[in-house]
């Protein structure tokens, strides 16, 4: 861990102490509970930032060619999928994974850190919404 996650780490888990500041004190082991504490929110920050980076790293490699040069040809689509992203973003990830790269529901499951029923769900939602944007953008477009 480097020194500023270290530090982020650290104020997370001196903001929790400060909010239960109370309950420490009137622990028999006050440095115990503390330690238990930071140990605690050290756990949860490196939980959160793998999150991060498998999520990351799924996004991180270009899309290939095909893939681009359909969406070149969809611009409405598109846009629809970056007002959804802002939105929802698992929502739009979820549909993106499993209708334009194929992915079934336990592999987008896998990589979001999600269970199946969610990724369902997620993807069902996003499709829905991206349908309502897209209705947005053709009346936009067409005023």
């Amino acid at each position: 861990m480097d020194p500023y996650d270290a530090d982020e780490a650290l104020g997370d888990a001196c903001l929790v102490m400060y909010q239960r500041w109370e309950k420490i004190q009137a622990h028999p082991k006050p440095v115990v509970l503390a330690r238990y504490i930071l140990k605690c929110k050290i756990q949860d920050f490196r939980r959160a930032r793998a999150r991060r980076a498998v999520r990351e790293e799924v996004f991180a490699h270009p899309p290939e060619i095909h893939y681009l040069q359909e969406m070149g040809e969809q611009d409405l689509l598109s846009r629809a999928l970056e007002a959804l992203r802002e939105i929802s973003p698992q929502q739009a990830d979820c549909w993106e994974m499993h209708k334009v790269l194929g992915k079934e529901y336990s592999e987008i499951a896998e990589e979001l850190d999600i269970i199946i029923g969610a990724a369902k769900t997620a993807a069902s939602r996003g499709q829905a919404k991206l349908r309502t944007l897209l209705t947005l953008e053709l009346e936009t477009k067409d005023s």
